[in-house]
């Protein structure tokens, strides 16, 4: 049986409107994950999901007054309710691994040095052949810390903030790299994404 696979996407202000776009990668990097899976652009609308991607792209409200965030905000919220009354497993990419951690009271902080860039990130123990990985980096803000709520996967080997976390006693992780805009899809990320089911 084929996966139901939600995708929530990010907000673009383009031409004075906003539209809600998902990068063709993540389809793509999902359907190497989950061998052909039925993939949903989510906006606004409740259908029986298997996952949830919170996708990257927009800026957290609290460090924005732009429109187009401000309306991320909201979707992402109305989908984070979803995935806490309906059980729904999830996951979380750059901004929506921040999105996820801060609503789990971790300190998200800017920082200059994970901009467009590549680095080491070293695994909790995760896995058995790897210790560490080397990851893709486009993001003005890391996590700094996280709370009791969360426990640390990965960490950044440059500054030891959290690349790689999950919810305790929920299905729900996030990442800070974009597994999706590698040339070629990593075998690491796919077990990543995989062990959430």
């Amino acid at each position: 049986m084929k996966l139901n696979i939600g995708i929530v996407p990010f907000v673009n202000k383009k031409y004075d409107y906003l539209i809600q776009s998902v990068d063709t990668r993540l389809i793509k990097f999902l359907n190497f994950c989950y061998n052909d899976c039925i993939i949903h652009v989510l906006v606004g609308q409740k259908i029986n999901l298997d996952l949830i991607v919170f996708s990257g792209s927009n800026t957290l409200k609290i460090y924005s007054s732009n429109h187009a965030d401000k309306l991320r905000d909201k979707i992402d919220r109305f989908y984070l309710k979803l995935v806490l009354r309906k059980k729904i497993p999830a996951i979380g990419i750059c901004h929506g691994a921040q999105f996820i951690a801060k609503n789990y009271k971790a300190k998200i902080t800017r920082s200059s040095n994970h901009v467009k860039t590549e680095h080491k990130i070293i695994f909790n123990n995760l896995f058995k052949n790897k210790k560490n990985l080397l990851v893709n980096s486009f993001h003005n803000y890391i996590i700094a810390k996280i709370s009791n709520k969360l426990n640390s996967l990965a960490c950044s080997k440059k500054d030891n903030s959290v690349e790689y976390f999950e919810v305790k006693n929920k299905k729900i992780k996030g990442i800070m790299w974009h597994p999706e805009r590698n040339l070629k899809f990593s075998l690491t990320d796919k077990s990543i994404f995989r062990s959430i089911l």
